[in-house]
C-alpha cells in the first residue's frame, strides 16, 4: 500500500506537467477524494516544505518535493518499463501495478533494475525515465495548441484511465493530427489524422495530451 504522501506528490507532479502547479479541484479529480481532503493534506505538505502554495491558490512543488517526486516517479516508471516488456499485461494493468511495486528503498536494487532494463529513456506512454521533469519546454498541452496547426503526439499523462481511452481512439505515439477546431458547446476538439481520420478529444483529456508542433 503507498503512502499518501506518496500518492499527493505522484498527482501534484503528473497534473502539474507543463503547468504552473494545479488547482485543488483538478488534484481532488486526479486522487479522486474531495476537496475538503486534498485541501487540508496539502496544508500538511506544505508545512513540511514539500509544496507551495495551497488551499485557496495553486498548489506546485517546492524545490525539495520536486526532488523528492521526482525520486518516486523514477521508480514507478521504471516499474512500468519492467511489467510492460517482461509480463503478458494490459496497459492499464501495467500502471495500476506498476505503482504498487515502486514502493520499494531499496538504492541496489534500484540500481541494479535501471541497469537490467538498459537504462530505458521512455515509457510507453512517452514519459522521462532517468530524470522525470515537471516541465518541458519542448512541449505542448494539447488543449493550448490554436486551431490550423498541425501537431506530432509525444507523451500523455500515464494513468489506468488515459490508457483506456488512448486504446480505444487507436492514437500512438509520434502520430501527427491536425487541429481542425473546438468546439465550445460541447468542449471538444477536433483532431484529424494523416488518414483524414476525425477524432474527438474533451477538454479535460486534451488538459493531459502533450504534443509538439510541428514547424
Amino acid at each position: 500500500m503507498r503512502s499518501i504522501e506518496d500518492n499527493y506528490l505522484r498527482a501534484i507532479f503528473e497534473g502539474s506537467y507543463l503547468k504552473k502547479g494545479i488547482s485543488n479541484k483538478q488534484l481532488s479529480e486526479l486522487l479522486k477524494i474531495t476537496p475538503a481532503s486534498t485541501t487540508e493534506f496539502t496544508q500538511k505538505l506544505h508545512k513540511q516544505g514539500l509544496v507551495d502554495g495551497g488551499k485557496y491558490k495553486k498548489v506546485s512543488l517546492s524545490e525539495k518535493g520536486q526532488q523528492k517526486a521526482q525520486k518516486i516517479m523514477h521508480k514507478f516508471r521504471l516499474c512500468e518499463v519492467l511489467l510492460e516488456k517482461c509480463f503478458n499485461l494490459s496497459l492499464a494493468e501495467v500502471v495500476q501495478q506498476a505503482w504498487l511495486l515502486a514502493d520499494f528503498s531499496s538504492e541496489t536494487l534500484l540500481h541494479e533494475l535501471n541497469e537490467k532494463l538498459g537504462r530505458p529513456k521512455k515509457t510507453f506512454f512517452g514519459a522521462e525515465v532517468q530524470e522525470p521533469k515537471v516541465f518541458n519546454s519542448d512541449l505542448e498541452m494539447l488543449s493550448s495548441v490554436k486551431t490550423g496547426n498541425v501537431v506530432i503526439l509525444r507523451e500523455y499523462l500515464g494513468s489506468k484511465n488515459m490508457v483506456i481511452y488512448f486504446s480505444e481512439l487507436a492514437l500512438n505515439l509520434n502520430e501527427e493530427l491536425k487541429v481542425e477546431k473546438y468546439d465550445h458547446d460541447f468542449n471538444l476538439f477536433v483532431l484529424t489524422t494523416v488518414n483524414s481520420k476525425k477524432i474527438m478529444v474533451s477538454k479535460e483529456v486534451a488538459d493531459f495530451i502533450y504534443v509538439e508542433i510541428k514547424k
